[in-house]
C-alpha cells in the first residue's frame, strides 16, 4: 500500500511539473495589445502580478471604455517609477515598462512609448472614422468606382489577349514562306505560334494579378478596420 501511494504521488508530481512549466512559459510569453485591428504595443513580461496577456486584455477593455468615437480623444504619456504610463484624456490605460522594450530591435523605453502613442492615436482616429456614416458611405462609393475601373482593366486585358493572339497568328502565317529551306518548312510555324500565345497568356495573367493586387490594396485602405491589411499589402508591393 505504501509503495502504491508513493508511486501515485510521484506520478502526480510528474504530471504537475509540465503544467507548471507551461504556466510559467505562458506568463512570460509576449502579448500584443490590439485595438481596431492595429497593434498598439507588445507586452513582453508580467507586471504587478498580471501576466502579459492579462495586461493586454485589461488595456483593451480600458481603451474601449475611454475611446471617444464622436469628438476624438487625446493620447499622452506620463513618467512613473515603473516606466511610462500611456493615458487617454488623462486616464491611465496601460504602462510601458523597461522589460517591454525590444532591445534587439534597438528600441528604448521612450521610443516604445512614443510608438504606442502614435499607434493608439491612429487607431482612435480610425475608430472615430468608422463610427461616421458619412465616411463609410464615401468609402463605399470609392470602392464601387475602383471596382468598376478594375473590372474594366480586366476586360481590357482579356480583349487585348485575344486580339494580340489573332495578330500573331496572321503575322506568322504571312511569314511561312520565309521559313522554307529548299521548298521545305524547316520549323513549322505552329511551334512559334504556340510559344507566342503562351507568352501572351502569361503576360495577361501577370497584368491581371497586378491589377487585382492594386485594387485590393486600395479598397482595403478605404475602410478603417481593414486599412492595416491594405497598408501591409502596399508595403509588400513597394518592397
Amino acid at each position: 500500500m505504501l509503495a502504491a501511494l508513493l508511486l501515485s504521488l510521484s506520478a502526480a508530481g510528474a504530471a504537475e511539473a509540465p503544467l507548471a512549466a507551461d504556466a510559467t512559459k505562458a506568463a512570460g510569453a509576449p502579448a500584443p495589445l490590439e485595438f481596431n485591428n492595429r497593434t498598439i504595443v507588445v507586452f513582453r513580461t508580467p507586471f504587478l502580478s498580471h501576466t502579459s496577456s492579462e495586461r493586454a486584455e485589461a488595456a483593451q477593455r480600458r481603451i474601449e471604455v475611454l475611446a471617444d468615437r464622436t469628438s476624438g480623444s487625446t493620447v499622452t504619456t506620463r513618467a512613473i517609477p515603473q516606466g511610462i504610463a500611456v493615458e487617454i484624456d488623462g486616464a491611465s490605460v496601460f504602462f510601458v515598462t523597461p522589460a517591454d522594450v525590444d532591445d534587439l530591435g534597438g528600441a528604448t523605453l521612450q521610443s516604445t512609448a512614443d510608438d504606442a502613442v502614435r499607434a493608439l492615436s491612429l487607431a482612435l482616429r480610425e475608430a472615430q472614422e468608422q463610427a461616421s456614416v458619412r465616411h463609410l458611405l464615401k468609402a463605399v462609393v470609392l470602392s464601387a468606382l475602383a471596382t468598376l475601373i478594375y473590372a474594366g482593366v480586366l476586360y481590357g486585358i482579356v480583349i487585348g489577349n485575344r486580339r494580340l493572339s489573332q495578330r500573331l497568328s496572321f503575322a506568322l502565317r504571312a511569314k511561312v514562306e520565309k521559313l522554307k529551306v529548299a521548298g521545305v518548312i524547316a520549323v513549322h510555324p505552329r511551334h512559334f505560334l504556340a510559344f507566342a500565345r503562351r507568352l501572351v497568356v502569361v503576360s495577361a495573367w501577370l497584368l491581371g494579378l497586378f491589377a487585382t493586387y492594386v485594387w485590393l490594396t486600395y479598397v482595403l485602405r478605404l475602410f478603417p478596420y481593414t486599412r492595416p491589411w491594405g497598408e501591409q499589402l502596399r508595403g509588400h508591393l513597394v518592397g
